[in-house]
């Protein structure tokens, strides 16, 4: 997930964010593989978030945060999560592997992401379960905070000065706290 830093338009370049992702979507429509048909009506009729990530999402959207989702599964299981979660409205753009043909693997994904947002990396806050995809971003000049929402997920210890994300409701003073120490360098 990337969350950037707070804009003071809401939408502006967001919302081509979108477009661009659709220009992938239909250039590789013939390469990728898509979600199955009979997940999507399921995904889109459920709410599989941790709690509060909903209420947070749509908190950081009204205080002005441009927000972006992106994630190893393809991009049709993601938006179909979030139209189910209800906050696929929030988000001004969403990644899978299928939208800019890299896997979820090394720096390449964060890279890819980043150029085609047309953003440079230093000035984004990246959100990650995945230890080293928060090593890839801040390898690219990013911040990082690693969420640790399940038991699975276990801390980078490599990295203690990482923010940990246990709890989505802390998601908001944590971006305030990275934000801050982004604007003292």
């Amino acid at each position: 997930h990337l969350a950037g830093q707070r804009s003071r338009a809401r939408r502006g370049r967001g919302e081509g964010v979108q477009g661009q992702a659709e220009d992938h979507l239909a250039r590789d429509a013939g390469r990728r593989r898509t979600l199955d048909p009979r997940c999507q009506p399921a995904l889109q009729h459920c709410n599989a978030f941790y709690e509060d990530v909903a209420d947070t999402l749509n908190l950081l959207h009204q205080q002005g945060y441009t927000m972006v989702m992106a994630s190893g599964q393809e991009s049709e299981f993601l938006k179909a999560a979030l139209e189910g979660a209800g906050v696929a409205h929030i988000p001004q753009g969403w990644f899978g592997p299928d939208l800019i043909n890299c896997a979820k693997e090394s720096t390449r994904y964060f890279e890819r992401i980043f150029a085609s947002l047309q953003i440079d990396p230093h000035t984004a806050i990246v959100i990650d379960d995945l230890a080293p995809a928060t090593q890839w971003a801040e390898a690219l000049g990013a911040k990082a905070i690693q969420a640790q929402l399940a038991n699975s997920q276990p801390k980078d210890e490599s990295a203690p000065h990482r923010p940990l994300l246990t709890h989505w409701r802390d998601v908001p003073q944590l971006l305030e706290t990275v934000t801050q120490s982004m604007r003292s360098l």
